[in-house]
Parts: structure tokens; sequence; C-alpha cells
């Protein structure tokens, strides 16, 4: 997969409730993680196990038949699969059950040997009621490798769990900052691959939900002006991404919406901050913040 591809349009969000939705990123920055391996790794996005729509995440087949130097990809086989959990997900002991339903039910509709199969659940959060139970009910252990990466003992087929806030920076940046509350340096940091990657722009699923996640924080790294200038091609391509960004500051709507249309206008007419908080009443700061 080519790094610099463009990417669908962002699917539409709860205004109201300033959901981010993570999965698009996840995928996006899971093949940018495992960029080194794009010839041997073919992926497939939430695959339907049935009819009734069970569907894993993200279906990644192994062609090559060396070992792959990665934390991550150094534990996958033939055919691995991966379940996703966004920052605020909770994994429950039930949800371990079903993604190991899910692995079996894949290998008995492709006739695959369970042999062949590994999955992977990846999450912000260590899951230490899972832990517990499996160590209290099934005597089973899970040991931690290392960086964020811990392997579940004593599994028909091979179990990893991703904890992504304790990857690797070098060699997983893009997982390990899947999330809402980056510091500066993190977007400096994330900003900086992007572009050597020539990937920062609207067309990258992974750069707008991380725009919307973590908008304050990328406003600061980018500039004020150049932070608008991203969030109006933004808006042209997809509307419902100012949507998003005002949500995240929880302020009435319609009110925001008119007010951005005045800024907007006042900034086109080369208007200058201090003209601007006349005109519109509002401070310096809060003009910033809204822009």
């Amino acid at each position: 997969m080519s790094a610099d591809r463009q990417a669908q349009s962002p699917e539409s969000l709860t205004p109201d409730q300033g959901k981010i939705y993570w999965h698009d990123p996840f995928f996006e920055g899971l093949q940018l993680d495992l960029r080194q391996f794009k010839d041997v790794l073919e992926y497939k996005k939430e695959h339907e196990l049935s009819k009734e729509s069970l569907k894993i995440d993200v279906i990644i087949k192994n062609k090559s038949t060396k070992p792959l130097d990665h934390d991550i990809a150094r534990f996958f086989k033939r055919y691995n699969l991966i379940e996703y959990k966004s920052e605020k997900d909770y994994f429950s002991v039930w949800d371990y059950w079903k993604v190991l339903a899910y692995a079996k039910l894949y290998a008995s509709q492709n006739k695959i040997p369970l042999k062949q199969i590994t999955m992977t659940i990846v999450l912000t959060m260590y899951p230490k009621s899972l832990q517990k139970h499996l160590a209290s009910e099934w005597q089973q252990k899970i040991v931690n490798k290392g960086n964020g990466i811990y392997h579940v003992l004593g599994e028909k087929i091979p179990v990893q769990i991703v904890q992504t806030k304790k990857l690797a920076k070098d060699g997983a940046l893009f997982l390990h900052s899947l999330r809402s509350n980056l510091t500066i340096e993190d977007a400096k940091t994330i900003k900086g691959m992007c572009e050597q990657l020539n990937i920062f722009d609207n067309k990258n699923i992974y750069v707008v939900r991380m725009l919307q996640a973590n908008n304050r924080t990328f406003k600061e790294v980018v500039g004020v002006d150049a932070f608008a200038d991203i969030v109006k091609e933004l808006a042209d391509e997809d509307p419902t991404f100012e949507d998003a960004i005002f949500s995240r500051f929880k302020i009435n709507d319609l009110i925001l919406k008119k007010t951005l249309e005045i800024l907007k206008e006042a900034i086109a007419m080369g208007l200058s901050m201090e003209q601007i908080s006349q005109l519109t009443k509002l401070s310096i700061e809060e003009i910033e913040e809204l822009i």
C-alpha cells in the first residue's frame, strides 16, 4: 500500500456528542507503522464473518515466509486477525471470548488450520480484569514482552495484546499516538512524520481524525492561521468536520457556526485580530480558540 495514497471522505460524526471515530485512522495507522512490509502484507478491513454482520476489524494476510522484524508483526503467521478498541472502549472478558470465536469461525469458513492464524487485540488501556479472570479461572498467564506487547499463553490460537500508548514511538508512532490527549511534542512528532511521508493533508483519514481529536494541540503546533486554513479545507471536503470541532468545545452549535462565519469573513477582508475582536466583542484568545 502506498503511504501517500488518498483516503476516503470521513464518515459523519455526531455533533452533540463530539464522538471521534477511531477505527478508520487505526486501519490507516496500522499500515503506516507496518509500511516497511507493504510488499508482503495484504490488508482487509471489517471482514464480515457471517450474514448476521459479525465483523473482525482487520485481517492481514502475510505473504512472507520469514519473520517480520517489528514489535507487532513479529507475532504474525499467515492469517492475522486484529480487533481494535479505541481509547474510551472497555475490553471485557466477554469481548475476549467473542474475538476468539471470530478467529475460529474465520478458520472454519475458510478451511484454514488454526496454527496459521493469530489474533491481535489492540487497545489503549491494559485489560486487568481479563488478566485476573484468565489466571483465576483458567490458570493462563499474560506475559509482558515489552514495548506494549503482551502474549496470552495457553490458547490454541496465538493471542497478543497491544497496548498502544506503550508502543515504541520509533517503530509504531502512528498507533502510539492514536488518542485525544497528545502533548505539543507528540503533535510535532506526528506532524513531522506525516510531512515526511507526504500525507499531512485533508485527504488522509489518520490526519483528519487526529486534528479532530487534538484540535487545540495541533492549533498550537501549526499556528492559528494555518489551522484555520486546514479546517476550511476539511470543511469544504466534509461539512461535518466543523461540527466535530464545535462539539469538542461544547458550545452551542448554531451560535458557534454563525460566529465562525463572521470570523471567516473578517479574516478574508484582511482585518487584524484587534479589529475582529472589536467587531465580534470576543477576546483575541477566544477568537484564536475558535479559528
